[in-house]
């Protein structure tokens, strides 16, 4: 099993696709710290941040993977926004993903094997 966090900007055509182990709140706060978000917007601007509703999902994993200042300027970068609970498990990044005809060719039809193909795949 593994992972994938996205960050899509579909407007200004910019996708950075991560590949992890686990789905934890430590992986999910390290996505956002690690992310250069100033490539995406400006950096005083403020990151739409649209998550499903996952327990991991929230501006709590920052704050256990931080110190509390860190952590705290951090959350409020991002206006949080999550899809509704009575709604599909897919999330706007993979309807986006799962649109694209390349995502579909390369990995929709089949099972991959092992992480390395999956990172391959997430690159090309």
């Amino acid at each position: 099993m593994a992972n994938l966090f996205m960050a899509n900007e579909p407007l200004a055509g910019h996708r950075h696709v991560e590949v992890t182990e686990r789905r934890t709140s430590i992986d999910f706060a390290r996505f956002l710290k690690v992310r250069q978000w100033r490539t995406l917007r400006g950096r005083r601007s403020r990151i739409r941040l649209v998550c499903d509703n996952l327990s991991t999902h929230a501006p709590a994993a920052l704050y256990e993977a931080s110190e509390p200042a860190g952590a705290r300027r951090l959350a409020q970068r991002f206006e949080w926004h999550h899809t509704p609970r009575y709604g599909s498990w897919l999330n706007v990044a993979e309807v986006a993903e799962v649109a694209t005809e390349s995502a579909g060719r390369q990995c929709l039809d089949r099972r991959i094997p092992d992480r390395q193909t999956l990172e391959r795949g997430v690159v090309a």
